[in-house]
C-alpha cells in the first residue's frame, strides 16, 4: 500500500514538473512584442516596477527587458544591431545615430539631471566670471563638458578664458581634491566627494539648467512605424507607474524597492541616487516636447546638444533635431 502511495506521489510530482516546466518554456517561446534595453541609469530600473505591477499585461503587451547593466555602450550597441527596438538613452545617442545612418525616435522624456551634475569651486572663486584664468578640471566623458559650456555661456566666457584640464570622470575630482586644480565639473557620485572638500563650494549645478541633460526613451524607426499601437501602448504602461509612484510616500516605496531589488542595490542606496534627477510625468512630457528654443524643451535642449556633439567631433554629419523627436504620441494623450 505504502509502495503504492509512493508511486502516485511521484507521478504527481512528474506530472506538475512536466506542467510547469511547459509553462516556463511556453513562456520564454512566446512571441515578444518589444525588446527594450536598460541599464543601471536609476529612472530606466523604474520598467521593472512596471512589469511588476502587471502594466505590461495590462496593455497587452509582451516586453522582454534586456538589462545591460552599467555597460552604457553595449546598450547603445544592442539598439545600433537591432537586438533592442528600444531603450532609455542620454538624449545625444538617438542624435549620434540617427546622423550615422540608424534613423532613431525618441517618443518620451524619462529625466533630466536637476543637481546631480554641478562645478565645484574653491572659496575664492565666487561667481562663474571669477573662473576666467582658473585651472578647471572637465571630464572628457559624459556631459559635464556640455554643462560646463552652458555656465561659460551664461558668464559670457569661452573656453579660452579658462585653463581646461581634460580628466577622466574620478581623475577629476581627484585632481580637486589633491588642490591641483581650483574647479572640477563633475556628476554625482563623485560630485559629493568634491563638495566635500574643506574650503570649497558648489558653484553651479544642473539644478540651474533644467532640460539641459535628459534621458528619453527611444525607439529605432523601422519599429515605430511598424508598431505605434504597441509603442503606445508601452507609453501607457511607463506613465501608468509614473502616476502611481507620484500618488504617496507608500506607493513611491514600493516601485523603488522593486527598482532596488532589480538593481542590486539598497533601497538608501538607490534613493541617493535619485537624488538629482526630475522624473517626468505625462504633463511634464506634454511640456518637453512643445517647441521652444529653451531647455526645457526637447527642441531646445536638442540644438544645444547638437552644438555640443559636432563642436567636440562627436556628430560629423548634420542632422535634424526635428527628425529624431517623435511628438506625436504624447500630443495625442496616447490615444
Amino acid at each position: 500500500m505504502l509502495k503504492r502511495i509512493n508511486i502516485a506521489a511521484v507521478a504527481v510530482i512528474v506530472i506538475l514538473t512536466l506542467v510547469f516546466g511547459w509553462q516556463v518554456l511556453y513562456r520564454r517561446l512566446e512571441p515578444v512584442d518589444l525588446n527594450f534595453v536598460v541599464t543601471s541609469w536609476p529612472a530606466s530600473r523604474l520598467i521593472y516596477a512596471v512589469e511588476s505591477r502587471g502594466l505590461f499585461k495590462k496593455y497587452g503587451l509582451k516586453v522582454k527587458i534586456i538589462d545591460v547593466g552599467g555597460n552604457y555602450e553595449r546598450a547603445v550597441e544592442a539598439l545600433r544591431q537591432g537586438e533592442a527596438d528600444g531603450g532609455s538613452f542620454v538624449l545625444s545617442e538617438p542624435l549620434r545615430l540617427t546622423a550615422e545612418g540608424l534613423p532613431i525616435k525618441v517618443v518620451a522624456s524619462i529625466d533630466y539631471s536637476s543637481g546631480a551634475d554641478g562645478i565645484v569651486a574653491v572659496p575664492d572663486i565666487q561667481s562663474l566670471q571669477d573662473l576666467r584664468g582658473r585651472r578647471v578640471a572637465v571630464p572628457v566623458q559624459g556631459f559635464g563638458h556640455l554643462l560646463f559650456q552652458e555656465a561659460l555661456r551664461r558668464a559670457a566666457l569661452s573656453e579660452d578664458d579658462v585653463i581646461i584640464v581634460p580628466q577622466e570622470p574620478l581623475g577629476a575630482v581627484r585632481a580637486f581634491l589633491a588642490h591641483r586644480v581650483d574647479a572640477v565639473v563633475s556628476v554625482e557620485p563623485y560630485l559629493s566627494l568634491a563638495v566635500a572638500r574643506r574650503q570649497s563650494h558648489l558653484l553651479f549645478s544642473s539644478a540651474e539648467t533644467p532640460g539641459l541633460i535628459s534621458n528619453v526613451i527611444a525607439f529605432r524607426e523601422e519599429y515605430v512605424l511598424s508598431h505605434p499601437k504597441k509603442v503606445a501602448a508601452f507609453l501607457r504602461a511607463w506613465f501608468d507607474v509614473i502616476d502611481y509612484f507620484e500618488h504617496g510616500e507608500a506607493e513611491r516605496q514600493e516601485v523603488m524597492a522593486i527598482a532596488a531589488i532589480a538593481s542590486g542595490v539598497t533601497l538608501a542606496n538607490l534613493e541617493d541616487e535619485f537624488r538629482g534627477i526630475e522624473l517626468l510625468n505625462f504633463a511634464g512630457n506634454a511640456i518637453a516636447f512643445t517647441y521652444g528654443n529653451d531647455i526645457t524643451s526637447l527642441y531646445g535642449s536638442g540644438e544645444r546638444l547638437l552644438e555640443f556633439l559636432e563642436s567636440t567631433g562627436r556628430i560629423l554629419k548634420p542632422v535634424s533635431v526635428f527628425k529624431v523627436l517623435e511628438p506625436s504620441f504624447i500630443r495625442s494623450g496616447l490615444r
